[in-house]
């Protein structure tokens, strides 16, 4: 008689404890899932700002070079001007 107690006492206590055991492990898989894809969007987010952020940064910073066509319409008395400056600047060292 007291293995059929034992007997009972184990399959009530199953039946009592199934839900709270599926709801825990429900709970444990959601947070393990919902965190992989808080890492993963936050990876991706890093990402997609370094790259589309760096991809205006040449423009930004490049110094616009005279072109030949620009340095040649320079007037005459502006050769001159730097010449001459050119020529005393090597005079006097």
């Amino acid at each position: 008689m007291s293995e059929l107690k034992t007997g009972d006492h184990s399959s009530v206590a199953l039946v009592v404890l199934q839900p709270y055991v599926l709801k825990i492990v429900d709970s444990y898989l959601d947070t393990k899932v919902r965190n992989v894809f808080q890492k993963e969007l936050q990876k991706h987010t890093a990402y997609l700002i370094h790259k589309y952020s760096l991809q205006h940064l040449p423009e930004l910073t490049k110094k616009p070079t005279p072109t030949t066509e620009q340095e040649s319409e320079k007037s005459p008395v502006e050769i001159l001007k730097i010449k001459k400056e050119q020529a005393e600047s090597q005079k006097n060292p």
